[in-house]
């Protein structure tokens, strides 16, 4: 969503914008996990003090959100042990609902 090398990130313009909005309201910490770059790195991209703030247009501020950026194959991690073998998404949350809504029925 922010690997800057990328020539174009117009489409992730809405949902940036989306998890931001959310991040905001819930108001408590969310952990943000993509694999854009594959090198590790921590950051905050929803705060105007980051580099990244501006690369989607309206990106509203949301300074809870942590973004984690894990290390992609062939990587070792800070501690030198390598990456685990890459495993499907995993959607922790619904984006088409709010973070207090009671949970939908199954």
């Amino acid at each position: 969503m922010w690997d800057t090398s990328e020539p174009s990130l117009s489409g992730f313009d809405a949902p940036v914008r989306q998890i931001g909005t959310l991040a905001a309201a819930f108001g408590g910490p969310v952990l943000l996990l993509e694999g854009d770059s594959h090198v590790y790195h921590v950051d905050h991209p929803f705060t105007f003090s980051s580099p990244l703030y501006s690369v989607h247009p309206g990106t509203p501020t949301a300074p809870n959100v942590t973004r984690l950026v894990v290390e992609g194959p062939d990587r070792s991690l800070p501690d030198g042990r390598q990456s685990p073998e890459p495993h499907p998404p995993i959607i922790l949350m619904d984006p088409g609902r709010h973070p207090s809504s009671p949970p939908r029925p199954r």
